[in-house]
């Protein structure tokens, strides 16, 4: 039986959310009011936690009055690579947690970008960091200090004091960019129909089974995570999505691949606002599993399986949230795997 969540931990989140998305306006500096702009490595994969973000960056744009001139993602950013842009385009790089040498394709593009237009305006929106070689992160410090009109956001602690200790370039702290959302998915107004959801990643190393059975409570057959939560429809639109993005690079670049991404995708993010909003509370060790639960004012219990992503975000933002826990034993132990890799 999931647990009864107290009456005064409902809709606690406010203050913490509005706060965090007052700071994501720091963003405006960044990308100033109105300036066009070319938005690189929107998520087209099964991660929705990075089409949440996709989803996020797109509204800034809009509220921020900028002109999106054109979008690219990894399957087809290469066509960007000899094209000429005006001097006041600005490149903003999706933000997230695939900032090192781990999601090397996400790091190359970056690179690749970089290297082709070495003197464009360009930011980095709030990422994690994170690399497992030491000469990895030396050799990218070394090529981004090329790049004197970059800056780089980072969302934790943690990662803004690596960026600070190795790279040159400017660096800035604020929260992921999913906190921009605050408000923008209306709640459905009804009483939640469902008790706890277990929403929890199961693919990385450090998970185990009875990491679930001493932290959340939860049976096995009661988890669900983002595969599980796309139906066979969305697989296929993802399928269809890729070829797309792969044939247009190929062919002549429209926005046609884009346009029919982002009407699935908004979709998506709605029924994942509704499938939050109709729980009580949120048990997770995915991030964005704990910021949509803050979207949706409702009570998270949180831990940890990875190398410290989730905890360092706690630490640097919501330790001031009275709806957000974090269990105290994988704060302690990933808080050390974090700062190892400093």
């Amino acid at each position: 039986m999931p647990r009864s969540v107290p009456a005064s931990l409902m809709n606690q989140h406010a203050p913490h959310t509005g706060f965090l998305k007052s700071r994501l306006s720091a963003l405006k500096r960044l990308v100033p009011e109105g300036a066009p702009v070319v938005h690189f490595d929107y998520a087209v994969y099964h991660n929705v936690g990075d089409i949440l973000i996709s989803y996020a960056t797109e509204a800034f744009f809009r509220d921020n009055g900028n002109r999106v001139i054109d979008s690219y993602c990894i399957q087809n950013y290469r066509k960007a690579l000899s094209k000429q842009f005006s001097p006041d385009t600005v490149f903003v790089f999706q933000g997230g947690g695939n900032f090192g040498d781990v999601h090397k394709a996400h790091q190359r593009l970056r690179e690749d970008v970089m290297r082709a237009h070495p003197a464009q305006q360009a930011v980095i929106f709030p990422q994690t960091v994170f690399f497992k070689d030491p000469k990895s992160l030396e050799s990218t410090a070394a090529l981004f200090a090329r790049f004197e009109n970059l800056t780089i956001c980072g969302r934790d602690q943690i990662t803004v004091a690596m960026l600070q200790q190795h790279f040159h370039n400017n660096i800035e702290a604020l929260p992921d960019i999913a906190h921009y959302l605050d408000g923008a998915i209306a709640q459905h107004g009804q009483t939640p129909s469902a008790g706890t959801l277990y929403f929890v990643r199961q693919d990385h190393p450090g998970f185990a089974n009875a990491d679930i059975d001493a932290i959340a409570g939860a049976p096995q057959d009661s988890l669900l995570d983002w595969p599980g939560f796309l139906s066979a429809h969305d697989w296929r639109m993802m399928k269809a999505g890729h070829y797309l993005h792969r044939l247009d690079e190929k062919t002549l670049h429209t926005p046609l691949p884009l346009a029919l991404w982002r009407a699935w995708r908004t979709g998506l993010v709605i029924r994942a606002f509704r499938l939050f909003q109709e729980h009580e509370e949120v048990v997770t060790n995915r991030l964005h599993g704990l910021i949509l639960a803050m979207l949706c004012a409702k009570p998270v219990r949180a831990f940890e399986t990875g190398h410290g992503k989730l905890t360092t975000y706690y630490q640097s933002w919501l330790r001031d949230d009275p709806s957000v826990s974090i269990d105290e034993q994988c704060e302690k132990s990933s808080l050390m795997a974090a700062l190892a890799n400093q």
